[in-house]
């Protein structure tokens, strides 16, 4: 049975629909020694009724009403949009953009954007020295998510400190989003055949060309097939040259995730195979399941990647779900699923798929000890090794 991924596809909310919560005021410290200062001088005017000391009381009084006033004009007609990253991988530097639109005539100033998720906690803010009036300015600020799955994105706080820095005014958005974030990248070691891995060279076999994605350019010998001849460099070179490459058709792997925690058994077995590894710490014994299972989902999220990147059409399985045959511009289905998958854990889980003929790449293989006798299969080991079974 062949099922399709269906990728979630949040439809964001308009400016209309979105809910602004009250604008919020908060006293910096800047702000706090002001008004002790400003109190000072009120007690001092009282107790000497010197007309002077009420000048001044007057004006500082003043500057905090002017304060509150303008920072409240300041973030009228302030619109924020939040676009995100396209898939990034945990533990990567990614950037989140932040546009702001002013639809006021005349510009708003010392503007600062700050967002807010509910699963991840976003400790950079974006800022804006001049907005102009009727503009658009936009930048990004970069984060480093943890661990792969869904972040779930709530609010934008708009703030601002100006004019005179003495109160933190600031105002939330409600603007709920969704990201998905891949697994961590790793580094893979595949030792698939070569026949595998680099296809298999065509010098005899009749292909259409455009099936062939040529690498090499060599001399013509007999028996060649005269349509993978190379006209126009056989006719500047004054000699018959013939294309060599790879059949597309043939660059194809299977992808089978085993999607159970393995037993803690077999968990102390791969530790201790591990400890027996130079430049290998000891881990916690505890959860060594939990740990197998998300070091797993990371070398399959790579190894996809990379054999995406090397132009091999994948097919994917899983005891839940199947994906494909995709090509290569279609692998993020299948790191988008990796991204969200979680162990089973009920009593009789439903059995692997068959895969479709060709090489294919276990993970998370819960009898890693036992053996299978198939053709062209390709089995994971410890310490990302592939043996061929």
């Amino acid at each position: 049975m062949r099922t399709t991924l269906k990728i979630r596809n949040y439809k964001k909310k308009t400016k209309n629909q979105r809910k602004i919560k009250l604008t919020k005021l908060k006293i910096t410290t800047e702000g706090g020694i002001y008004i002790l200062l400003t109190l000072g001088v009120g007690f001092a005017a009282i107790n000497t009724g010197n007309n002077m000391l009420f000048l001044v009381l007057g004006f500082m009084l003043s500057l905090i009403i002017l304060s509150g006033i303008v920072s409240e004009i300041n973030l009228w007609g302030l619109e924020v949009k939040r676009t995100l990253p396209d898939l990034p991988w945990a533990g990567e530097v990614s950037g989140v953009e932040i546009a702001v639109h002013n639809r006021k005539r005349f510009s708003s100033f010392c503007v600062e954007i700050q967002d807010v998720a509910s699963n991840f906690t976003v400790d950079r803010r974006c800022f804006f020295l001049r907005i102009n009036g009727k503009k658009t300015q936009s930048t990004a600020y970069h984060c480093i998510f943890p661990r792969r799955g869904i972040v779930n994105f709530t609010q934008i706080v708009v703030i601002t400190k100006f004019p005179f820095g003495f109160f933190s005014k600031s105002f939330k958005i409600d603007y709920p989003d969704e990201l998905i974030v891949a697994p961590r990248k790793v580094l893979t070691n595949a030792d698939v055949p070569d026949s595998v891995l680099s296809g298999e060279l065509l010098t005899r076999e009749k292909i259409d060309p455009r099936d062939l994605e040529i690498f090499n350019i060599r001399p013509y010998r007999p028996g060649d097939d005269q349509h993978r001849i190379n006209w126009k460099l056989s006719a500047r070179h004054d000699r018959l040259l013939v294309n060599e490459g790879i059949d597309r058709r043939k660059m194809h792997v299977n992808i089978i995730f085993d999607d159970i925690l393995i037993s803690e058994e077999n968990a102390l077995k791969l530790e201790s195979l591990r400890s027996t590894l130079p430049g290998k710490n000891e881990k916690n014994k505890e959860n060594l399941s939990e740990e197998f299972f998300e070091d797993q989902v990371n070398l399959a999220a790579s190894t996809v990647h990379d054999l995406a990147m090397k132009g091999f059409s994948l097919w994917f399985g899983s005891r839940r779900k199947t994906i494909g045959p995709l090509i290569p511009e279609q692998a993020k289905l299948i790191i988008i699923h990796l991204a969200t998958i979680s162990p089973i854990k009920i009593k009789n889980p439903p059995p692997l798929p068959n895969s479709p003929p060709g090489p294919t790449i276990y993970f998370n293989r819960s009898d890693f000890t036992s053996s299978v006798n198939m053709e062209h299969k390709i089995y994971f080991a410890p310490e990302r090794l592939f043996h061929a079974i």
